[in-house]
């Protein structure tokens, strides 16, 4: 066989450059876990919860998988974002339970109680994952990663599915706010 410059090469055995590249890995990725990728993300449903994955700028410029879980809305004004300093000194918010979780974060809602019921129960599903935000109808996790390595990214997207599979199982189990609780319990035993 013929060899040097001006030889014909075996285009297959070579992984597709740049972008290209990066589309196939995601494909391959996406199916493998039984989702599919649409306008550079990977999408697919869990239940009662939408997931999407695709690639993003972290705080600092640096790039990193995000994981956006929506659900229907829990309508208990959830919120849940990173602590300031100011909220590191006062302490102010909801308690999951989960000691590492709540010196990061800060949870509001209508009932601090329901709240820190409803994020103790997903909390435990976050792994690495790093939360981003959480809302009454949405989640919102991140890795940094520029989601260019087939492991890393299958990795990710292993844990955002655990993370819904989680989430799809508490949806429908919603702690009730504590002056209802008793209300609650007697609704069920009349049904």
């Amino acid at each position: 066989s013929a060899t040097g410059p001006g030889a014909a090469r075996n285009v297959d055995a070579y992984p597709p450059l740049g972008e290209e590249r990066v589309r196939h890995l995601w494909s391959l990725v996406g199916e493998r876990h039984g989702l599919s990728l649409e306008a550079n993300a990977l999408l697919g449903d869990v239940g009662g919860v939408r997931v999407k994955i695709h690639r993003g700028r972290g705080p600092r410029g640096g790039a990193e998988l995000v994981g956006t879980l929506d659900h229907a809305p829990l309508h208990i004004a959830l919120l849940v974002c990173r602590r300031s300093l100011g909220s590191r000194l006062l302490g102010s918010g909801a308690r999951s339970g989960i000691a590492a979780f709540d010196a990061e974060h800060e949870i509001h809602g209508r009932s601090l109680e329901q709240v820190g019921a409803w994020m103790a129960r997903l909390v435990p599903a976050l792994g690495a994952l790093r939360v981003g935000s959480v809302d009454d109808a949405r989640m919102r996790v991140t890795t940094s990663d520029p989601g260019t390595s087939e492991r890393a990214l299958g990795e990710f997207v292993s844990a955002v599915l655990a993370l819904a599979r989680t989430l799809d199982v508490v949806l429908p189990e919603l702690p009730p706010p504590p002056g209802l609780a008793g209300a609650m319990e007697t609704l069920r035993t009349m049904a």
